[in-house]
């Protein structure tokens, strides 16, 4: 009689084989089975190790196997990282290894740009570096001609401080406004009329203005900001007239109270103009909030909503044009940034904050470095750039170098935030203080120059320039910065001179060029 009670008449005898039991309905156990070979028997023990499944037809498991050497195990983790591949004989993938010290991680861009290569030690590729003993053109221009000269090897660096302090300034808490904002509480003199060629209209400053020996007037843009058309004037602080300065800075070991910009309200020209100083600052993260910005601001490019200052020996840095600061002037003359709980700017009402820099590379040869003397805003056929100038005392091979303008205000970088310059020149003319282009049909250089006490200086490439001269009653006196709007009229700002007192005045292109 055949067993009804489901007992076991064949226990299991391995991972892959199924008990069997009685099933009520013969005399005999059913016949063997195995598990079906979906079932995995052995998990995998490791990143190179494979999963066993039973094959449907045995008891056993079969055979330990391992993932074949075409597997990547460890996939790379940076440009310098090696991936690790399973060895076929082991669970384990082998130790992390880096790429050799040959390996290059990073091939030039060409010009300057020195190839990197791996450490042998790290993940990454080292940081972007330039070769040192790569050089520029730095030799000796024609007189009274601009030359052209290579332009590859001159490059920029984005210093990429735009997050950082922005964040610092907002942090602040202090009332943000643009130019349009600002109260504008100077005014400005008629200059009257001048026989300097193509003169339309200038004036001076305040008498103060006029007069202050540690207050040097210098660079020169114009841009717009809310129905205003604005002018803006750089003035850098001279040391060496720091005794003449009743409230000298408390708070810098030289004293220098770094460099203040005028705003200028220039809508109506037919009326006395408006202006407002400002102290130019940079971030800073600890207590005080900011410092005082020191260079010469030899020259001044408004990019809205940017606005570029002149860095001599370093290049260029960048301000913000919504962000100027309202700041407390009570107890603040020698005082810059954060003091007695409150944020002073040398008694000025007004900071405007510095939110980024192009710098040179360190590692440049300094043939490669021009000096950033001054800087103008050019439109060449549409296209917005920057052109830089050097002052070579008594020389004629001063550089000029051409950097072009990307979207929203800022220089055109590529995806390593170099900033590589479109053209150069030798400028053929010494004592540079000032100069832009102005293209109609060709492109002209207009370089405005202090030598005999001012010079401007105008010609195409490859031809010999035309002189006006200050002592000749063609130019003006100690010519500075330079600034060309859309009508065709060319700004420029005044350095000071026992002849002329130190203003702005404007006058025709067209006129200038005999167009």
């Amino acid at each position: 009689m055949a067993v009804t009670d489901q007992r076991v008449c064949r226990p299991s005898a391995g991972v892959c084989d199924v008990e069997e039991r009685c099933d009520g309905s013969a005399l005999d156990c059913p016949a063997d089975k195995f598990a079906p070979s979906s079932t995995v028997c052995r998990a995998s023990a490791g990143v190179c190790d494979v999963a066993e499944n039973c094959t449907g037809s045995s008891a056993s498991c079969p055979a330990d196997k391992f993932a074949p050497s075409s597997t990547v195990c460890r996939a790379s983790a940076g440009a310098c990282d090696a991936a690790e591949n399973c060895t076929g004989s082991s669970a384990s993938c082998p130790a992390d290894k880096f790429a050799p010290s040959s390996t290059v991680c990073r091939a030039s861009s060409g010009g300057c740009d020195a190839p990197e290569k791996c450490t042998g030690s790290s993940v990454s590729c080292p940081a972007d570096g330039f070769n040192s003993s790569c050089t520029c053109p730095n030799g000796s221009g024609k007189d009274n001609y601009v030359t052209k000269i290579s332009s590859p090897n001159y490059v920029l660096q984005d210093k990429n401080q735009w997050d950082k302090y922005t964040k610092i300034i907002d942090s602040l808490g202090l009332k943000q406004i643009s130019p349009h904002e600002l109260n504008f509480n100077r005014t400005m003199q008629n200059m009257g009329s001048r026989t300097w060629t193509g003169y339309k209209k200038g004036w001076f400053w305040e008498s103060g203005d006029c007069s202050v020996s540690y207050w040097i007037p210098q660079g020169l843009a114009g841009g717009g900001s809310g129905g205003l058309t604005i002018r803006v004037v750089g003035w850098h602080y001279d040391e060496e007239k720091v005794s003449a300065d009743s409230n000298p800075a408390a708070d810098e070991s030289n004293k220098d109270k770094g460099v203040r910009i005028s705003f200028i309200d220039s809508t109506d020209t037919s009326q006395a103009l408006k202006y407002r100083h400002v102290l130019l600052v940079e971030p800073d993260s600890g207590d005080r909030g900011f410092k005082p910005v020191k260079n010469h601001v030899g020259g001044l490019v408004w990019l809205w909503p940017y606005l570029y200052v002149a860095d001599t020996n370093k290049g260029m840095r960048v301000f913000d044009l919504r962000k100027i600061l309202k700041v407390d002037t009570s107890d603040c003359d020698r005082y810059a940034g954060r003091h007695n709980n409150k944020y002073c700017a040398y008694g000025y009402g007004y900071v405007l904050p510095q939110v980024n820099a192009y710098f040179y590379p360190g590692e440049m040869n300094d043939s490669c470095k021009p000096k950033f003397s001054f800087i103008g805003l050019e439109n060449v056929n549409g296209k917005k750039s920057i052109l830089s100038g050097e002052y070579i005392k008594n020389g004629n091979n001063g550089r000029l170098v051409r950097w072009p303008v990307g979207d929203g205000g800022k220089l055109q970088t590529d995806d390593r935030n170099i900033v590589q310059a479109s053209h150069a020149w030798y400028a053929g003319s010494p004592n540079l203080q000032g100069g832009l282009t102005y293209t109609n049909g060709k492109t002209y250089f207009l370089l405005n120059s202090t030598k005999g006490s001012g010079t401007l200086y105008v010609g195409v490439e490859g031809t010999k320039t035309k002189s006006y001269i200050s002592t000749s009653g063609q130019w003006a006196y100690m010519p500075e910065g330079m600034y060309l709007t859309s009508s065709d009229n060319i700004w420029v700002s005044t350095e000071g001179h026992t002849l002329l007192k130190r203003g702005v005045f404007y006058a025709s292109v067209k006129k200038i060029l005999n167009l």
